[in-house]
């Protein structure tokens, strides 16, 4: 995976540009997100390079592709409007059975520019880079 050094502003950039164009934040637990990384963003494949990891500041998120596996595996698969205003997903620490959990963050069609200005700003600031 390469690394490579940006601006607080191309970070910004970046993200925004990914969420606008049929990505979504993966957040929350490393085991979870781990596994989801083994079972649809396979390392050693070409599916890898749609999922990147990001520090920023002293926090790091995982940014991926809207992937029709993805879709499935959050049972989306139905749900157009669901899946097409998806922002982010938390998951969860695995249950026993190894069964995950998670939840999604969804973006209004009226205000989905400033929802993504305003989501990706707040992170950055959470984050302590604005």
């Amino acid at each position: 995976m390469p690394v490579k050094f940006i601006t607080t502003e191309d970070t910004y950039l970046d993200i925004y540009h990914k969420l606008v164009f049929g990505w979504a934040l993966i957040l929350g637990d490393p085991d979870a997100i781990t596994a989801v990384e083994n079972s649809i963003y396979t390392p050693g494949t070409q599916k890898n390079a749609d999922l990147e990891m990001m520090m920023i500041g002293r926090s790091y998120l995982f940014i991926g592709k809207k992937t029709p596996e993805l879709r499935n595996l959050l049972k989306l698969d139905n749900d157009k409007d669901g899946w097409d205003s998806l922002l982010a997903i938390l998951f969860y620490p695995p249950m026993p059975g190894g069964l995950f959990m998670a939840e999604t963050e969804h973006y209004g069609k009226e205000d989905r520019e400033w929802m993504l200005e305003s989501f990706v700003s707040d992170l950055l600031k959470e984050a302590g880079v604005l």
